[in-house]
């Protein structure tokens, strides 16, 4: 089995570079190149959290959004309504428009 304590191969009280340049080289090389292995179980359900969250206030937004159109278009109907039936209450026609008369 290969030891894994990285101390034992490099001295770091040694580099005088910048920043440690020199030591980071050979962490680099003991290393070996960065691996991506993706998401972590728990990262994963943190996304999957946010999704749902993010899709969950999308839907309310629509949801409330769908019921002020709604709200808004039965009180323009009712205005219409109450309008249309003030006109016919004032008007009684027998069959041609001349014929009407006004009632108060």
């Amino acid at each position: 089995m290969a030891d894994t304590n990285i101390h034992k191969f490099i001295d770091v009280t040694k580099d005088s570079s910048p920043m440690m340049k020199e030591t980071v080289e050979r962490l680099k090389k003991v290393i070996g190149k960065a691996r991506n292995y993706g998401p972590t179980p728990e990262e994963l359900e943190q996304l999957r959290k946010q999704e749902e969250e993010e899709s969950q206030r999308q839907e309310e937004q629509r949801r409330v959004e769908r019921e002020r159109k709604e709200a808004e278009e039965a009180a323009e109907r009712k205005k219409r309504q109450e309008e249309w039936v003030r006109v016919q209450g004032m008007f009684v026609c027998h069959g041609l428009v001349s014929n009407c008369i006004f009632i108060r």
